[in-house]
């Protein structure tokens, strides 16, 4: 049985967390060694229960025990959904099942039709949600926030006026499976730690919408919200210092990168490129600069979400390719398709292709990088077992400091 927690937030204000470190591939791509929680809310009001997501279906049994544990499942008179995805809706239609009553279901306009199709449950009383719609239960109104994008469409968030709450979903989530509930549980070098898996969290889920990231916090703001608690679907509550994973959400919105840091990611079969990346690296490394190295080998099999999250914070990249049958190698083939989805800021790119009959990798690797933010610079083309031109490194680094 997974581990999972449950925690008073205030007097009638609960966190229930699972903590999933079963789960390997998060969306069934991004590796996760670090595991995941699922956080559902509880506000226990004198004449109203409300629910506020709910886990992964896998854990529904676990899910109605930490509910019981609070409430009786038949008291809960609202269940609010801010994302339909089933690792935040899973476990309801089970919960559900077990009450003698309905509840009344608060979700955006798009949801009712998700909830039939994925769970094929039979709704009478679901509230589709406007923007900025109000929910006034007397000792406590909830406002309806519209997050499009942030990761689907339907999603919103909650605020709760009367403890200044923001209850968000995946919107500030993150990965890993932290000690601490809250985060003034976690020292700093533990919050840093935090905030990187926060930063693979967003390259991964909410990567390719990043655009939208910046005109939500800005909605928000324009509200009066400046909440003093931020209650997301993964990960930390943060009530000390909310502000520092905002901060971290625009951080990434913004594609800020470390100027001192450049990403290395390439495949080699037989050595070849390795070797030559090897001398790339230490030109790099002698200049003063730090690299996150990724490959591909027939002893290595680097995380693609590690991949993603050293390209995003890099100041540029330094790619290597084996020609693989007149193309390029099936693995680097994938990793550009990734990297040019999820990384939207310009990146400048050292292409190295290394080949031994015919260079088909160079031409097609520029083609696939026509038009993405992954922006070739510098080209270095070399014949297996030939010396790579330091002039050529030198060039690169020159054209990254413009």
């Amino acid at each position: 049985m997974a581990l999972y927690r449950v925690a008073k937030i205030a007097k009638d204000f609960y966190v229930l967390r699972l903590d999933d470190t079963e789960t390997k591939y998060f969306e069934g791509i991004w590796e996760i060694p670090e595991g995941i929680t699922y956080n559902s809310y509880l506000l226990t009001l004198p004449d109203k229960t409300v629910l506020f997501d709910g886990w992964k279906k896998d854990y529904s049994e676990e899910f109605i025990e930490a509910v019981k544990s609070i409430v009786d499942i038949n008291d809960i008179d609202v269940v609010v959904l801010h994302h339909m995805e089933p690792d935040h809706t899973g476990s309801i239609p089970v919960l559900l099942s077990k009450m003698n009553r309905q509840p009344t279901i608060y979700a955006h306009p798009m949801a009712r039709p998700m909830l039939i199709s994925f769970y094929g449950l039979k709704i009478q009383r679901i509230i589709a949600v406007k923007d900025k719609d109000t929910l006034d239960l007397g000792d406590e109104k909830i406002t309806f926030i519209h997050t499009p994008w942030l990761h689907w469409p339907e999603t919103i968030v909650s605020y709760l006026e009367r403890h200044n709450a923001l209850i968000t979903c995946d919107v500030f989530g993150s990965y890993s499976v932290p000690k601490g509930i809250f985060d003034d549980e976690l020292n700093e070098e533990s919050i840093s730690e935090y905030l990187r898996y926060a930063r693979k969290y967003m390259v991964t889920v909410i990567g390719y919408y990043r655009n939208h990231v910046i005109p939500a916090l800005n909605k928000i703001a324009a509200l009066g919200i400046q909440p003093s608690l931020i209650a997301p679907g993964h990960g930390l509550i943060w009530r000390k210092s909310p502000g520092k994973i905002i901060e971290a959400y625009r951080a990434f919105a913004e594609s800020r990168y470390d100027d001192n840091k450049i990403t290395m990611i390439y495949t080699s079969m037989y050595g070849f490129v390795e070797k030559t990346m090897e001398k790339i690296k230490d030109y790099l490394e002698n200049n003063g600069y730090k690299i996150a190295e990724h490959k591909f080998t027939d002893k290595d099999e680097p995380l693609v979400s590690e991949i993603l999250l050293d390209a995003d914070t890099s100041k540029a990249l330094v790619v290597g390719i084996s020609n693989y049958e007149a193309s390029l190698h099936p693995h680097m083939d994938n990793i550009l398709n990734i990297l040019a989805k999820k990384i939207k800021a310009s990146k400048p790119v050292l292409l190295v292709t290394v080949y031994g009959w015919g260079d088909a990798a160079k031409t097609l690797a520029k083609k696939k990088l026509e038009n993405t933010p992954l922006n070739p610079v510098e080209y270095i083309s070399l014949r297996a077992g030939a010396i790579p031109d330091t002039e050529m490194i030198k060039n690169f680094l020159e054209k990254i400091k413009e």
